[in-house]
């Protein structure tokens, strides 16, 4: 009998932590690894539906590792586009220009690991991370560009502009 209690007492744990477990991982979705997502062409809209530029078909969502390295340009001139984390780098530079709109990051490395360069005209281009947040010139041998001018707005918690590479 006190076999059969504990038994009873030990599966409703269980169940209580299995349930526990689910909606905190439905109350965050951070906690779920981001996807990762590659840009495809030479130049198009951040935004770009048919045909996409991005690899899975859509843009990226706030759980999304966005990947410009193909010496590609992506134009921002939409409000409310977002990613994870974005890496512009490549043999050639790899760009976000923007002329408007807004691109919420909490993670942007401009030049990771390659040539990267955000330039930079109007919007808001706002890193939200109080960690990282923005590097330009992040690894050993890369190159980053910030160029920032006119009504664009860059809100970054943390910057570091020459990181381990070469910033400007």
């Amino acid at each position: 009998m006190e076999i059969q209690k504990a038994s009873m007492l030990f599966n409703r744990q269980i169940k209580i932590r299995t349930l526990l477990t689910i909606a905190l991982l439905l109350a965050f979705p951070a906690l779920t690894k981001a996807a990762d997502i590659y840009w495809n062409v030479t130049s198009g809209d951040w935004s770009d539906t048919n045909p996409s530029p991005w690899s899975t078909g859509i843009e990226p969502t706030s759980s999304d590792n966005a990947y410009i390295r193909n010496g590609g340009t992506a134009t921002v001139t939409q409000a409310g586009e977002t990613c994870f984390s974005l890496y512009l780098d490549g043999a050639n530079t790899s760009t976000v220009q923007m002329s408007s709109g807004s691109l919420s990051i909490l993670c942007e490395y401009v030049g990771n690991s390659g040539k990267g360069a955000f330039i930079q005209s109007a919007g808001i281009n706002n890193v939200t991370n109080t960690g990282p947040g923005l590097y330009v010139g992040y690894q050993s041998g890369s190159y980053g560009t910030y160029l920032l001018s006119g009504q664009g707005e860059l809100r970054a918690y943390s910057e570091s502009i020459g990181y381990y590479g070469t910033g400007e």
